[in-house]
């Protein structure tokens, strides 16, 4: 697979995710003027129907380009739009994203309304693209690609590969998340991660740092593993601290690295 096609992807769908902001942005300015509960409730019925018609876009879209960019001779196979478990979510979604504007935060609200819609509208492609993989009998699966300003966790799901039920974990995306599943073929590859190998080196820095630090802590040698994470749960070997970790050793690495103060 192409890089160009990766990148006319994700131009496609960004036009899509924008435009849903937009349609909800218009109605989102004219509800500022009414009360709140009355804005709440707007927006509880206006945002699943927005991100339900866009996103059927997405999908369709997600659809036609997975046809187009399987290789030549690959056999026949139609793939289909398919719908994620987020939308049905989608007002619970809205009521946690509205909560702001009770204390007169309309900023705060904006960004987790955004927020919404683009995660669901981009799960109607990242879904498309999953579900089809497993029926096409010319791919062998698929890879969640990031993007080159990811955060910290989204650069883990992508190029740590050896996680525990992978597909599972790789799955979890967040709201203003860019990653997207990319599919494998039989005979063909899949473009490198942008940041992959500094990723990599940076994780593994990471869990090293923790290991060599945490022999030399008062008492861990010679307590048990449940007294270890009750006392030092922080020197534990699992994503959430290795990822923190990762923050603070690269922070310009990560779209939310964590700096020193000055």
């Amino acid at each position: 697979m192409r890089a160009a096609d990766l990148e006319y992807r994700r131009a496609t769908l960004d036009m899509v995710v924008v435009a849903a902001q937009e349609d909800l942005g218009g109605l989102w300015r004219s509800l500022l003027t009414d009360d709140v509960e009355r804005a709440a409730m707007g927006l509880r019925e206006a945002v699943p129907a927005v991100v339900e018609v866009y996103g059927q876009t997405a999908a369709g879209n997600a659809a036609v380009w997975y046809e187009d960019v399987r290789p030549a001779g690959a056999g026949t196979f139609r793939p289909e739009p398919y719908v994620p478990a987020s939308l049905p979510e989608a007002v619970g979604r809205t009521t946690w994203a509205v909560t702001p504007l009770f204390s007169g935060d309309a900023e705060g609200a904006w960004t987790r309304l955004a927020g919404t819609v683009q995660k669901i509208v981009m799960d109607h492609d990242r879904v498309t693209v999953e579900e089809n993989v497993t029926k096409d009998p010319a791919a062998f699966g698929w890879r969640r690609r990031a993007s080159a300003d990811a955060c910290a966790y989204c650069a883990y799901m992508a190029v740590v590969l050896d996680q525990p039920d992978y597909e599972t974990a790789a799955k979890k995306y967040h709201d203003d998340c860019n990653c997207e599943p990319v599919m494998a073929f039989h005979g063909d590859t899949i473009p490198a991660q942008p940041n992959e190998g500094p990723w990599l080196a940076t994780f593994e820095k990471a869990r090293e740092a923790i290991a060599e630090e945490r022999v030399r802590l008062p008492g861990w040698n010679t307590m048990r593993r449940g007294a270890r994470i009750k006392n030092y749960p922080e020197y534990q070997l699992n994503t959430k601290n290795i990822l923190a970790r990762a923050r603070r050793l690269e922070p310009d690495l990560f779209r939310d690295g964590v700096r020193a103060a000055a």
